[in-house]
């Protein structure tokens, strides 16, 4: 249950803000395990390796042939903890933003475990015959629900300034929805369209038969049907202009409250 798992990740965050530890090695062996372990997947991790050294990336990266989880320690505090928060809240912080990384690639490890709705399963399985690495489904719903999953957790935590990180997160969920949404050509274009439009060329290249843009988005508009916007944006469909242009002002607006803490 993820009550349960929120429950496990706080106790080990505020046993960090106590002794006024930031996340180390130790403390993202033990999220990942608790994570991993409340989700029944723990087979799917033979081995983490952890260290400065360990990836070149920020954000943790697992290799499935050989079930690996790779992390990278030492995160700059600095680039970390933006300057807009308490610094008496620098230690939660930095740990929520460190579990982020943490519960976003345990999140992908997961959606083949879990129980998914048809188009999500669809999705997953896409993603297991081919990627892409301009466009990633299943990390991107991964994200989506790690930052909504802190979101819970940091509610429970003892911040002092609860209205900066309310509305970081915000800033967050609102970037992680809108991320793969861009214009075309002056067409709004969706994630999933640009992956199975990416699928496409890939089985034009093997001489194989493909669908042309239309038929793809009548696809991708039936898929639609009947969904909430939470829904449709968790996933990636396609949503009116005047959805993006809102929430990209209602981010932009975020940006500036959060600036105004700086200043």
């Amino acid at each position: 249950m993820e009550i349960l798992l929120n429950y496990e990740l706080l106790k080990l965050l505020r046993e960090y803000n106590k002794k006024d530890k930031l996340a180390d090695e130790e403390f993202m062996k033990k999220a990942i395990s608790v994570i991993l372990e409340k989700r029944s997947c723990r087979k799917a991790v033979e081995n983490i390796t952890i260290g400065e050294n360990a990836i070149l990336f920020e954000r943790p990266y697992y290799e499935e042939e050989t079930k690996t989880l790779y992390v990278k320690s030492g995160m700059d505090q600095t680039k970390v903890v933006e300057s807009f928060f308490n610094p008496e809240d620098t230690i939660n912080i930095y740990n929520l933003e460190v579990l982020t990384y943490i519960l976003e690639v345990c999140n992908e490890i997961y959606q083949k475990y879990g129980k998914s709705t048809d188009l999500v399963a669809y999705l997953i399985f896409m993603n297991s015959i081919f990627r892409t690495p301009s466009i990633n489904l299943c990390g991107r719903m991964a994200s989506i629900d790690a930052i909504n999953q802190i979101n819970t957790i940091a509610s429970w935590l003892p911040i002092k300034d609860k209205e900066a990180l309310e509305n970081y997160i915000e800033y967050e969920v609102l970037s992680s929805l809108l991320h793969g949404y861009s214009f075309e050509k002056g067409i709004l274009r969706c994630p999933v369209f640009k992956y199975l439009n990416k699928y496409n060329l890939h089985l034009a290249n093997e001489g194989r038969k493909m669908e042309t843009e239309e038929e793809l988005m009548i696809k991708i508009n039936d898929a639609k049907c009947d969904k909430t916007l939470d829904d449709i944006l968790y996933l990636g469909l396609p949503i009116s202009e005047e959805n993006y242009y809102n929430l990209t002002k209602e981010r932009e607006n975020i940006t500036r409250t959060l600036l105004k803490k700086r200043s």
